[in-house]
């Protein structure tokens, strides 16, 4: 895996991560009793994306760490997934 795959790669786990985390403890204006005007009472009054991002940061490195390492060093390779046994 060079470079620019290694990048691709943290992109797409990071997006994934932080997808994921988005919807965890939000406190919506109906729950907060604080519903402004022209909105709906399920949004977001407090949403806590800076913390979540950089949770998902470092929680895509770690899964990109282990990736990488399965991609680098061969560990699972095509040929030991069963669908593809017909490429030897």
């Amino acid at each position: 895996m060079g470079i620019a795959g290694g990048i691709v790669l943290y992109m797409i786990i990071l997006l994934l991560v932080f997808m994921v985390a988005l919807p965890l403890k939000i406190t919506t204006q109906g729950e907060a009793g604080k519903k402004v005007p022209g909105t709906h009472e399920s949004s977001p009054e407090r949403h806590h994306l800076r913390i979540k991002f950089i949770i998902a940061i470092a929680v895509a490195l770690v899964l990109w760490a282990v990736a990488a390492a399965i991609i680098q060093f061969e560990l699972i390779s095509i040929y030991d997934i069963g669908i593809y046994s017909y490429m030897e």
